[in-house]
Formats: structure tokens, sequence, C-alpha cells
């Protein structure tokens, strides 16, 4: 079974290096926050198979940032 889906605020450098091993466990899907989308990270998704969004997890989930 896929893991739930994973949300990322991570550094693109450090991103990269850890795709590997969110392909191996089999996510439903990545969310890539504003920041994290960068070409050479959506190419990596897209070379792994890792099924992505670029959205914000925040607005994802229908909660409106600018209320905090």
């Amino acid at each position: 079974p896929l893991a739930p889906p994973l949300s990322s605020t991570t550094p693109p450098p450090v991103l990269l290096s850890v795709l590997p091993g969110v392909a191996a466990v089999g996510v439903a899907e990545l969310w890539l926050n504003p920041g994290t989308d960068t070409p050479e990270v959506i190419s990596a998704l897209q070379r792994l198979n890792v099924p992505f969004l670029q959205v914000c997890s925040l607005v994802r989930l229908g909660v409106n940032p600018s209320d905090y």
C-alpha cells in the first residue's frame, strides 16, 4: 500500500538527496510547497515516477494562511 500524501518544505538540495527514499516508500503524492518546486526537483520526481502537486499544503488542506 502507498503511504499517504507527503508535504515538503525541504530546501531543494536536501529534497533531491532524499527523493530516492521517497520513491522507494511509494507515497500517494508529494506536495511541493512554494520554493521546493525547482526544475531539478520536478525532473527528479518525474524520473522516479513519484506523483506530485505544486501546491501550498495549507491551502490544499483548506486553511487560509492570511487568517494567522
